[in-house]
């Protein structure tokens, strides 16, 4: 299914780059995304990535994927996806985050 949702904080707050076990993929991913997310809030928008300018999101258009292989790609798959199995995942994930939180 690929990454869940906020897998990303470590690589936001570079973690990758102070703790052993990764991959130079895996800091070079952290170092672009600790860029965006600062351009973000110095600017109010989000940067270029690679050659493709950052959209805002709409459901029948293509969402950008952070791809260390393939900066600023653009898919419409997993939004498909998010938007058919939403009626599923909300009622089922939302409880169990609850639970976890107390």
């Amino acid at each position: 299914m690929g990454t869940f949702h906020s897998s990303d904080i470590p690589y936001v707050f570079g973690l990758p780059l102070i703790k052993s076990g990764y991959s130079q993929k895996d800091i070079s991913l952290s170092r672009e995304m600790m860029k965006i997310w600062a351009h973000f809030a110095e600017n109010g928008k989000p940067p270029m990535v690679g050659e493709t300018k950052w959209k805002p999101f709409q459901e029948k258009i293509s969402a950008m994927i952070l791809n260390i292989d393939d900066w600023g790609k653009t898919e419409t798959e997993r939004v498909e996806f998010c938007l058919k199995q939403w009626d599923y995942i909300y009622p089922h994930q939302v409880p169990m985050q609850q639970e976890n939180s107390i």
